[in-house]
């Protein structure tokens, strides 16, 4: 672990109107749909992660929506039913506060560092 980057759990929301949320969630962690691209790109990167040994974990909340709203592929889906990858889905609704406190931690990390490098 880097003392500069150190370990967060990763988050995602999707939603169509997510104004409500924008004040928590970074705009880079906001989409409308969400794709077996999406999913297999989270996989392989929850992968790296693991077999680097970084324990973190990425959760994608849904505003409005559910898993079952989009036309996925049912493999996809199933890794997150099993629990593979630590990958995790959740209703924003449900969100404790432990999790607004992950989201908003992410967030400020994605502001100070998700800028593209200019130099």
């Amino acid at each position: 672990m880097s003392i500069k980057f150190p370990y967060y759990h990763g988050c995602l929301l999707i939603s169509e109107y997510p104004s409500d949320l924008t004040c928590i969630f970074h705009e880079k962690l906001i989409f409308d749909k969400l794709t077996d691209e999406h999913l297999t790109r989270i996989f392989i990167m929850q992968k790296i992660k693991i077999a680097a040994k970084n324990p973190t974990q990425t959760t994608i909340y849904f505003h409005n929506c559910k898993l079952a709203d989009f036309n996925l592929n049912e493999k996809l889906v199933d890794f997150i039913a099993k629990n593979q990858y630590s990958v995790y889905v959740k209703n924003i609704a449900d969100a404790t506060d432990q999790d607004i406190v992950e989201i908003a931690t992410y967030s400020k990390f994605m502001e100070t560092y998700g800028k593209k490098d200019t130099t």
